[in-house]
């Protein structure tokens, strides 16, 4: 799980740019459905959040000597 959240945390930025790399060329108007939806900012963001919280989970069998 947190690989997984390490590759999010690596994904959701990269939407991000994406989608303000094809907006930008298309001058904001008329945006496709990659755009819009499997590119859209909400979309980085969540995956983002998502990622975050997978990469700081800790592995099973780790634990911390309290001393």
């Amino acid at each position: 799980m947190v690989r997984l959240g390490r590759v999010l945390l690596v994904v959701g930025p990269l939407l991000a740019t994406v989608h303000l790399l094809l907006d930008a060329q298309s001058g904001g108007a008329g945006g496709t459905f990659w755009t819009y939806t499997v590119a859209s900012l909400e979309a980085a963001v969540i995956t983002t959040i998502v990622g975050i919280a997978l990469a700081w989970r800790e592995p099973r069998g780790a634990h911390h000597d309290p001393r």
